[in-house]
Order: structure tokens, then C-alpha cells, then sequence
């Protein structure tokens, strides 16, 4: 599990500030999304029916990185964005060190990268993020979870305390 100290302050701020798309509720929903999808980085992929680790990563790879993002959202927000922002695109490339038309498996291992991409996944609601954890709770689930997914809000909840340290 990651530092969640750390990770707010080595990975979270510093993308979200070289992506103008910082705030304080950005950064609490990062946590609570990468405490509630990978249980705060410990698990950082989820594989389908293939044992073999590569050719899960290569073929049959459905969720990745500290987010857990699956690979057809990944893809639909970077056909958007080259569509819509060159100046974002040209950030994401510079700043989180990747190629042209990046695949979803570098999630796995750059952590800029995979911030990023769940920034601007949730940069396509058109709601503001809540300031409140129950509220952004409610947040992750509507966007990002959505309502076919298993997560609970009360379970975010949960994770997100447990992640920062917070008993109840």
C-alpha cells in the first residue's frame, strides 16, 4: 500500500499542477478512488482468465495502475483529447515522460501517467467535484464506478478512511 502522505504530495499535486486541474477536492477524490479501486496501490492490475502475468498485460488486461482503469476508457479519453485539447496532450506527453498514442499497460508502472488519465476522466463530468467525502463518494460512483459497477458508496467510505489513516 502506498504512502498516502506521499503519494498526495510526489504524484497526486505534481501532475494535477502541471495539468492546471488542481484543487483540494481533486486531490481528496484521487485518494479516495485509488483507496477504493487498488486498496491504495496494493493490487495494481486485474487480470482476466490468463495466468501468465505478460500476456495478461498485453491481451487480457481489464482494469490497471493504482485506479484501476480499464483499458476502453483509457482509450475513449485520449480520442477525446485529440480531438478537443493539443495543449493537454503535449503536457500529459512531456511531463509523464510517455509516447504518442500511449496504451493503457503504462498505468502499471508510471503513476503520473495513471493520475492523469484519472483526472481527466473525471475532468469529463460535468458536475464540480464536492468538497465532502460523502459527497464525493456519491462523486466516484456516479462517474467513475458508475452504476453498473460493484463498488458502494459506503465502502469508499470505508477504504478512503483506512487509506488516510482515519479510524472509526
Amino acid at each position: 500500500m502506498f504512502n498516502n502522505l506521499q503519494f498526495r504530495k510526489l504524484i497526486i499535486q505534481p501532475v494535477l499542477n502541471e495539468l492546471t486541474l488542481y484543487s483540494q477536492e481533486a486531490e481528496d477524490l484521487l485518494i479516495g478512488t485509488c483507496a477504493q479501486e487498488s486498496r491504495g496501490g496494493t493490487y495494481l492490475f486485474q487480470e482476466g482468465t490468463n495466468p501468465d502475468l505478460y500476456a495478461s498485460l498485453q491481451k487480457n488486461i481489464l482494469a490497471v495502475g493504482p485506479y484501476q482503469m480499464e483499458p476502453p476508457t483509457h482509450d475513449d479519453i485520449w480520442k477525446h483529447l485529440n480531438l478537443s485539447n493539443h495543449y493537454l496532450v503535449d503536457k500529459i506527453i512531456s511531463f509523464c515522460n510517455v509516447p504518442n498514442n500511449p496504451t493503457a499497460d503504462i498505468m502499471l508502472y508510471n503513476l503520473y501517467y495513471a493520475t492523469a488519465m484519472a483526472r481527466l476522466d473525471y475532468h469529463r463530468a460535468s458536475e464540480t467535484i464536492p468538497k465532502t467525502l460523502e459527497l464525493q463518494a456519491e462523486y466516484y460512483k456516479k462517474y467513475y464506478n458508475t452504476s453498473g459497477g460493484k463498488a458502494t458508496i459506503d465502502e469508499y467510505i470505508t477504504n478512503y478512511n483506512n487509506f488516510v489513516g482515519i479510524k472509526k
